[in-house]
């Protein structure tokens, strides 16, 4: 019983009143209501499906899934709602009221006592639907919330069996689309769907209580219903079909966000930002085209919704009199009320539920098999998870025999697999290394290892626990040594010489927390060789492992560093272990027991050095590797540990400062207390005239909506005396009957224009509001300053892409316009009864909204996202079922707020209702109690007793509303934070005056350049001078953090440097606009990024070189043949990132780019450090050739990469502290580039003093 009044909240409330409320202030969930649980009863039926499809070849339905899942628990809700909404309870109401009404008429036969019995009874069944009303409202949306729960979780568990096959073919835009607007629609699908029944049912009910009093004239009701309801389930038809196109933009939209937040290093880089926002604005157009066509629907829907109960009672009570029947205030009154009914179930609840239902069904189609994304019918992979372990060491392996694979059906087509007839064996304690050139399958080769590239032919045997270091190292939110662990114990021991033998020993002392430094979102605040080393960690620090499967993890430091890796940990640490290296390091193949060579696709050498004869094929082969040259380092390790011994850090100072890692941590904003008044003003007045306008028409409908009921009242009682038996004068004062209806029809018609005009200009207004305010967001995003993406996971500021620009878009405007109906019915009452109850409840309410989205929701969106981005790591692993509970835990977070939410909205609807009640019942007693001291008019009491029961329900709808306005505004208020987000310098100034081809010769000087990632941060880089020549080639060398990278920033001004000044040829960058900067320097980025469109747009996206051109570019690079295998060439579509292609064939796209645009400045940041030597070799050799006249900056780890540079810049702490010839540099005794020489190894070292 306490639980049926919900009396445990009130202490909720309470410290809501007193204090913002939090996470901690949150209630544990029931084991019903847990994501686990509730994702395994929908997996259970979802299963039988797929098991269904394979027995018989039926096409699989999530719907049906969803149907089994859920049916018997929303058969007994239905149950509950037959009771509450049919004949036993709300259609009874309105029979007592014609009784009790019947006691106010003139020549009435009704006793006073039966009157009090009438009233009694109508209060009684009003505190009996307060209670059953609310049990079932609570059940309903708790349905809807498992359902929504189940299905997202569903997806989640679909994501971590995903093909990359699958994956290929979708985008994490997309998946966070489906896992945000789209399963959210599920949430209110419970609330209304049962009306899909109980609405028609009792408009049977209805019709014949009408019938009994009304007789023919009811069919002239029902003939207007079945237009409404015709015209609805049209209406809903349009809004399905337009729903489904509406979601298909947004997926679009989403996607692209999510590319450009995720490459806005690139796009600021290369000056892309215009073709960008211009791809995004298209898309975002096309979207809003169908919102407003939606919106109009809706508007149109809202205002049938109203219009047709006037029209209802005007057509019946006229058919009724032209029928000859006596019209009465009881028998109006008591029509009117159940018209009312009614119009709540059919008119409200009966669209709602079709809308929500249409919703709902695309979704699970989209989910399914939806649009262009048939997500749980994707590619998976086979589970290896639970395989039994080898019996012992000995017995692990990985064997390869004649194995064939391929990523696409279109090389399967065109018989140019990926890996073909691969033949090796694999045995304890040897290294494999694999080597090759670009694109030739070496990255493939670990994947079908992993089991992630499938074979076609052939066989893969992998026995034993395998790990996996991958090419493009992941790291996830959360410190370097969680990042490590990966789920494992802690054992202090093992996790000091893990750390050790990665070379991260010394990095954790420049630390200011040590390993317990925030990694931010991506690995912000680590640099590239950082994280490179994390990952490596975490593969050798995981228990049991017998396999490592290394992809390039030395190509990311420096010379000296991956020696020591190479001699320690791979060689040392793991010596006992099956290692397969993939490497673009030739000196290192020599400790190898096999080498592989993926020469091509199809052709493979596996060489042994031990002794010295090829493996496979078995005859001598054309390569040569006997005269690889011995890199055994003499004073390698003593070299290195000196160079160790300068500080450093991952932002290039000794003293990291804390306010740096702290807000990297995933968190969301959440603004406490009520929304600000400025957020309301920012979103309705953007237009003062427009909306003085809709103000006015609001007021204008709703009088003359009112009127309507107070002329049927008036002329209720005008019949009453006309057909009564009373006094002739009291006959000549009535207004003749013609001309009441005159009046009511023209209120009527007046009512239908005003309310269709503020519905549909209401609607268009706030979707203009929501285009303002995507256009507003979008602008400021792209001018923000690299810090802001740097501190800002990507999921955080997507999610107010997605979910808050779609509740913007979608749900704001009918909420609001709920609002606004209910609150001018709702006001006069409102202070009648105590002034003091909306304002004050509602606040505290809304706290509940407060703490649902900004807290609880995007986690799991972060999480989704993370997994999607390691999921070959997660894989490797075994960690899905961790990463699947950790999923669990962050949804039931959110479910916990929901859980308050319906919860709250009970506690607040119940006590509302429990006022109204009694309201009502003061009403009827008050107004029998009157009649008796003085004739009272039965027309206006039967108008005030309707509308006070019509009241309760309104009333904590209306609140409820006011709440649910809040909660989407906290949507708005999210939005409106970015317009605040500090932008970078000015694209582009006005009056500039720059000398005709700037630059023209790229000369750069930096002087006395001081640099820091923020405001008030420690400088990465000290008073940097130099001076480069025009046309000169420079090379940057230094320590992992000594200010490499950082350097290139300021040259970009991608953050603004805190002091001093860079020239390029001789203008002042800082005076510029950064379209102009960034435009007239080419790059070729450290992290070769492509996206998802033709591989001309990735090229050219300003349409700027002819085709001949492009084509010229790409042979240039060696690329063409790889263009024209593509089917559509040049019109070839690339997936996300260009995940189609290979690291090292993106860096020459890359080139490609910069080979077309031409500049004389181009800066080459690590773009070799993942390509084999041939291709490092052509990357070279096309800069020599495309840019003799340029000037190059090459950032590189690879020392024969930057030799023979003009001249070498040598970075140490973020000071210059060499910059001369090479062969200068080398010639000083303990200088640091010569040491970085002679650390390669003696006979590397010699070859790289002869080229200097």
């Amino acid at each position: 019983f306490i639980e049926f009044f919900y009396r445990w909240l009130n202490g909720f409330f309470t410290k809501g009143n007193k204090h913002d409320l939090k996470e901690e202030d949150m209630f544990q969930l029931l084991p019903d209501d847990r994501s686990e649980k509730l994702s395994y009863d929908l997996e259970c039926h979802w299963k039988s499906e797929l098991q269904r499809f394979s027995a018989t070849g039926k096409k699989p339905s999530l719907f049906r899934a969803v149907l089994k899942t859920y049916f018997w628990e929303w058969t007994f809700y239905l149950f509950l709602g037959f009771i509450e909404v049919t004949e036993v309870l709300r259609t009874t109401n309105p029979i007592l009221l014609r009784w009790l009404l019947r006691y106010f008429e003139v020549n009435s036969d009704v006793t006073m006592a039966s009157a009090y019995i009438y009233a009694s009874g109508i209060f009684l069944i009003l505190v009996i639907l307060t209670f059953l009303h609310h049990v079932l409202f609570y059940y309903t949306q708790r349905l809807g919330w498992h359902l929504r729960a189940a299905t997202c979780a569903l997806m989640y568990q679909k994501t971590l069996r995903l093909s990359q096959k699958a994956l290929a073919a979708t985008t994490t835009g997309q998946i966070v689309n489906l896992g945000s607007t789209d399963v959210i629609r599920f949430d209110w699908l419970g609330l209304f769907l049962h009306y899909l029944i109980l609405g028609p049912l009792q408009a049977v009910v209805v019709a014949y209580l009408l019938w009994t009093d009304l007789g023919v004239a009811t069919l002239a009701g029902v003939g207007v219903i079945c237009f409404v309801m015709f015209l609805q389930s049209f209406v809903g038809r349009q809004f399905g079909k337009i729903r489904a196109g509406m979601a298909i933009l947004s997926d679009e939209r989403i996607r692209t966000m999510n590319e450009v937040l995720t490459a806005m290093r690139i796009i600021k880089m290369y000056a892309w930002e215009k073709p960008f926002e211009k791809l995004v604005s298209e898309v975002r157009r096309k979207e809003i085209e169908k919102v407003l066509q939606s919106s109009i629907l809706k508007a149109c829907n809202f205002a049938m919704m109203f219009v047709s109960s006037r029209l209802l009672n005007l057509v019946t009570f006229v058919t009724f009199i032209y029928l000859g029947g006596e019209l009465t205030p009881s028998l109006v009154f008591s029509a009117v009320a159940l018209y009312n009914v009614l119009r709540t179930s059919m008119g409200l609840f009966f669209p709602l539920a079709v809308e929500k239902l249409s919703e709902s069904l695309i979704s699970l189609k989209r989910i399914q098999v939806g649009g262009i994304l048939n997500y749980l019918m994707l590619d998976e992979i086979e589970d290896h998870r639970h395989k039994l372990p080898p019996k012992s060491y000995q017995d692990c392996g990985v064997e390869l025999n004649d194995f064939t694979a391929w990523w696409t059906e279109d090389e399967a087509s065109a018989n140019m697999a990926t890996l073909q007839d691969i033949t090796l064996k694999v045995e304890p304690g040897q290294l494999l290394a694999v080597i090759g050139p670009v694109g030739s399958g070496k990255s493939s080769f670990l994947n079908a290892i992993l089991r992630e590239l499938p074979a076609s032919s052939g066989t893969a045997k992998v026995v034993g626990q395998v790990t996996y270091a991958g090419q493009v190292p992941w790291v996830f939110s959360g410190s370097i040594r969680e990042n490590i662990l990966f789920g494992e114990a802690y054992d202090e021991k093992r996790y000091n010489e893990v750390v050790a033998v990665c070379c991260l020993d010394k990095d954790f002392l420049s630390f200011e927390y040590g390993d317990l430094t925030l990694v931010g979102q991506r690995g912000v605040t680590l640099s590239g060789g950082q994280k490179a080393r994390v990952n490596l960690a975490r593969a050798v620090y995981r228990r049991g492992t017998n396999i490592f499967l290394l992809d390039d993890p030395l190509s990311a430091v420096d010379a000296s560093v991956a020696q020591k890796m190479f001699e320690q940990c791979i060689c040392g640490y793991l010596d006992n272990k099956i290692r397969i290296l993939v490497t673009h390091q030739l000196q290192f193949i020599q400790k190898a027991d096999q080498v592989m060579i993926l020469k091509e696709v199809s052709n493979i050498v596996l060489y042994c050095f031990k002794t010295n004869h090829y493996l496979y094929p078995p005859v001598q082969s054309d390569v040569n590797l006997a005269n690889i040259p011995d890199v055994a380092l003499s004073q390698g390790d003593i070299i290195m540990d000196e160079l160790y011994e300068s500080k450093y850090d991952l932002i290039g100072s000794q003293h990291f400062n804390a306010d740096f890692v702290a807000p990297v941590e995933d968190e969301e904003e959440n603004a406490q207390g009520s929304v600000k008044l400025i957020i309301y003003k920012n979103y309705f007045i953007h237009n003062v005239f427009f909306f003085v306008i809709l103000v006015i028409l609001a007021m204008a409908d709703h009088t003359t909506y009112l009127l309507c009921d107070w002329w049927i009242a008036v002329w209720s009682t005008r019949s009453e005396i006309f057909y009564s038996t009373v006094a002739l004068s009291s006959v000549q004062n009535v207004t003749t009957l013609p001309t009441i209806l005159l009046n009511t029809s023209m209120v009527i018609g007046l009512c239908t224009l005003l309310l269709y005009a503020r519905s549909i200009s209401q609607f268009y207004y706030c979707v203009q509001s929501g285009i303002r305010m995507h256009d507003k967001m979008f602008n400021a995003i792209l001018k923000a300053p690299m810090r802001f993406f740097d501190v800002n996971p990507v999921g955080k500021i997507l999610n107010r892409f997605s979910k808050d620009m779609g509740q913007v878009d979608e749900l704001l405007p009918q909420t609001f316009m709920d609002f606004i109906y209910v609150s001018f019915c709702i006001f006069y009452v409102i202070l009648l009864i105590s002034p003091k109850i909306f304002f004050i409840i509602s606040p505290i309410f809304s706290q509940i909204f407060s703490i649902i989205s900004p807290i609880c929701r995007s986690p799991v969106f972060t999480h989704l996202s993370n997994t999607i981005q390691g999921l070959s790591t997660v894989r490797a692993f075994n960690m899905q079922d961790k990463f699947e509970e950790e999923f669990h835990c962050k949804q039931d977070l959110h479910s916990s707020a929901w859980f308050l939410f319906i919860t709250g909205s009970r506690w607040l609807a119940f006590r509302l209702d429990a006022i109204c009640a009694i309201f009502i019942g003061c009403v009827a007693y008050f107004s029998i109690l009157t009649s008796s001291l003085n004739a009272v008019d039965a027309g206006k009491v039967g108008l005030t007793l309707t509308y006070a029961i019509l009241l309760m329900g309104m009333f904590q709808w209306g609140t409820r509303q006011s709440a649910e306005v809040e909660n989407l505004m906290t949507s708005v208020e999210r939005i409106q934070q970015y317009y605040a987000i500090e932008p970078e310098a000015p694209h582009e100034i006005e009056g500039s005056s720059l000398p005709q081809g700037w630059p023209n010769y790229g000369v750069i000087t930096f002087n006395n350049l001081s640099y820091a990632h923020y405001k008030d941060g420690p400088n990465i880089l000290h008073g940097i001078r130099a001076h480069i020549k025009a046309h000169e080639k420079v090379g940057i060398v230094g320590r992992t953090g000594a200010g490499k990278s950082s350097l290139i920033s300021t040259l970009f001004r991608l953050n603004e440097y805190s002091k001093g000044e860079i020239l390029i040829d001789g203008i002042d960058v800082s005076s510029l606009g950064l379209t102009e900067l960034r435009s007239a320097i080419s790059i070729i980025p450290q992290d070769p990024i492509l996206f998802a469109g033709t591989m001309r747009k990735n090229l050219d996206p300003f349409q700027l070189y002819s085709d001949e051109e492009v084509w010229n570019a790409l042979e240039q690079v060696q690329l063409k043949p790889a263009v024209q295998q593509l089917p559509l060439k040049l019109a070839s579509e690339l997936a996300e990132s260009g995940s189609n292609f290979s690291v090292g064939q993106r860096q020459l796209v890359c080139l490609a780019r910069a080979v077309l645009r031409k500049n004389k400045i181009l800066i080459i940041d690590e773009a070799t450090a993942n390509v084999d030597m041939r291709t490092d070799l052509l990357i070279q050799q096309t800069i020599r050739r495309n840019f003799r006249h340029c000037t190059v900056l090459t950032i590189a780890h690879r020392l024969h990469t930057i030799i023979d540079s003009d001249r070498v810049m040598v970075l140490d702490q973020g000071r210059v502290a060499e910059f001369d010839q090479p062969h200068i540099l080398l010639d000083q005794e303990n200088g640091l580039f010569s040491d970085m020489v002679a650390a390669s190894g003696q006979a590397e070292a010699k070859a790289l003093r002869e080229i200097a």
